[in-house]
């Protein structure tokens, strides 16, 4: 039977595991290799699986399955397992590719991945991590899942380089090395790296039914339908106050006197629109995730907000 290679993308929320995620089905596009896509979101709402369906719409050489409401490697693992097995037996595939949350634990999935039941048809080829250089260094030091998410990758992608000031980019670099010596690193901007640095890998570095005790963080995502179009000036005003408990926002809105559809991709504090063409499929909605979240006032923000 053949065995097919999984490659995890990992990394902690706002790193910029999407923007890779799109180019590496790009080159798989280029080289007609087969790729069965599981997108995992924290949240009903999976946006990056919108995101990502909507930009490989009509490429038959994608075959792809979307984990909404948790975190693959708990809250949904079940399915995650499932999805796994009915992909190599459904399919003609040549490689597997997951985007977890991020908030997954890369050791909790590597876990699964290597079941058994599983290892009969897949096989880890490569954990590859997406690091956020400009807030790595800080969330390194409270998180021990960000700090997991880089111990247990073959591959490092160390991204927004092109942000970095002063000594930022050597605390980085140097904790990304205490982390983990072992790992490759790669310095980027917008995540743009050879695929085949990635697609050359082979094994995971990580030993089969390793077991982790640990928990998560308390993380809670909360999605919002939107029904108006929002004020543009007051919600960019929103997004510049945000409190520090959102840790990460993202998902489609309308603005008042637009007929445009815009993917919103806010980071602590920062935030970018993309204006979508191919959006008639998508509803605009926002997913809002962070620790001991105030929804009332935030649901109240968001109202001040429609036009």
């Amino acid at each position: 039977m053949k065995r097919l290679p999984v490659y995890l993308l990992t990394g902690f929320l706002g790193s910029g595991k999407t923007t890779l995620l799109q180019k590496l089905l790009g080159y798989c596009r280029e080289q007609s290799l087969k790729v069965g896509l599981l997108v995992n979101d924290f949240g009903a709402v999976n946006v990056d699986a919108l995101l990502v369906g909507a930009a490989q719409r009509g490429n038959e050489q994608i075959t792809m399955m979307q984990l909404s409401g948790g975190c693959a490697c708990c809250t949904v693992s079940r399915e995650l397992v499932v999805d796994i097995l009915e992909m190599t037996m459904a399919y003609e595939l040549d490689l597997i590719i997951i985007e977890a949350s991020g908030v997954a634990d890369a050791l909790d999935l590597l876990d699964q991945l290597t079941m058994p039941g599983l290892l009969r048809r897949i096989y880890p080829a490569a954990v590859v991590s997406v690091v956020d250089g400009l807030r790595f260094y800080d969330l390194a030091q409270t998180m021990p899942l960000v700090q997991r998410q880089v111990q247990y990758a073959d591959l490092l992608i160390f991204n927004k380089c092109d942000l970095l000031v002063g000594d930022i980019y050597d605390k980085a670099l140097a904790e990304l090395q205490k982390l983990n010596p072992h790992a490759t690193i790669h310095p980027t901007s917008y995540a743009e790296i050879d695929p085949s640095l990635i697609f050359e890998r082979i094994t995971s570095n990580v030993v089969p039914q390793e077991q982790a005790k640990h928990n998560h963080m308390t993380f809670h995502a909360w999605e919002h339908a939107l029904t108006k179009p929002f004020d543009r000036l007051s919600f960019e005003a929103l997004l510049l106050r945000m409190p520090l408990q959102i840790i990460r926002a993202k998902g489609f809105v309308r603005f008042f006197g637009e007929s445009a559809l815009y993917l919103l991709q806010y980071v602590a504090g920062q935030y970018a629109f993309t204006c979508l063409e191919d959006s008639n499929e998508i509803q605009p909605k926002l997913v809002f995730i962070g620790q001991n979240l105030n929804l009332e006032e935030l649901k109240r923000s968001l109202q001040e907000c429609e036009a």
